[in-house]
């Protein structure tokens, strides 16, 4: 236990004032104490960001009613090679036989993420 640490007491009335969204300088003022003393406090806590002090929004979850009546497709493209090129191997003369493109395909159904 520090003799210097705040008191518990005090903590609990600037976190408290925090919540009802009171600036660091209304604190400050209301229980006559440091500024720098009140950003320590309420970092610590986590509620030095005002929008720590908003509720999360709720997520937003959508599925379509019927299976297969909306699907949601993706198409990847992606480079074929053997081996590395000249970038990594630093010789230009040996040349890649089938480079190219491979597709990748992907459908997700709305109704049942699968």
């Amino acid at each position: 236990h520090c003799p210097h640490a705040t008191p518990p007491e005090l903590v609990e009335q600037i976190l408290q004032q925090r919540r009802q969204r009171a600036t660091y300088w209304q604190i400050a003022t209301h229980l006559n104490v440091g500024h720098s003393t009140i950003a320590r406090i309420v970092r610590r806590a986590g509620l030095h960001r005002l929008a720590e002090l908003e509720p999360k929004p709720p997520v937003v979850r959508y599925q379509y009613p019927q299976p297969g009546g909306m699907l949601h497709l993706d198409i990847k493209k992606l480079g074929r090679f053997q081996q590395a090129g000249h970038r990594v191997t630093g010789d230009r003369t040996q040349t890649s036989r089938g480079a190219g493109w491979e597709y990748v395909h992907v459908a997700i159904d709305d109704h049942s993420r699968v």
